[in-house]
């Protein structure tokens, strides 16, 4: 049941950011960053199971390990951008956080060209 101490975490967090932001709110950005900084270390150090599941994964599919390392990008690009840009969001820059959302989209994008080639030479192959 750690997903239950990580979100009453985040609830109490939350709450110490709104008292912090009330009394001074040029230190409540800072005490935010923190606070992400601090969950992300709980979430990434719970993540071994994860990285043992990634690599039976890697083990059986050997031969495609190209097209899952692309998965694998995508997925980090996503996730990096989504933090950034809810980052962006809550902290009023609201361009800031469009523009990282474009750049994140077209990095996948242009990550999965590969991907579809393969995808292509795949049905080629089956055809012919």
């Amino acid at each position: 049941m750690d997903i239950i101490k990580i979100v009453l975490c985040v609830m109490f967090l939350a709450i110490l950011c709104v008292v912090v932001r009330s009394y001074k709110s040029e230190y409540a950005l800072l005490f935010e960053l923190c606070c992400l900084i601090m969950i992300g270390y709980i979430v990434v150090s719970k993540c071994d199971d994860l990285i043992e599941n990634f690599e039976s994964i890697i083990l059986l599919y050997d031969e495609s390990f190209s097209s899952l390392k692309i998965l694998l990008k995508a997925l980090s690009i996503s996730v990096l951008c989504d933090f950034a840009s809810s980052f962006c969001r809550e902290s009023g820059n609201e361009t800031l956080s469009n523009g990282i959302e474009l750049i994140g989209k077209t990095a996948i994008l242009s990550l999965g060209f590969p991907l579809l080639k393969l995808l292509v030479e795949t049905a080629i192959g089956f055809i012919g």
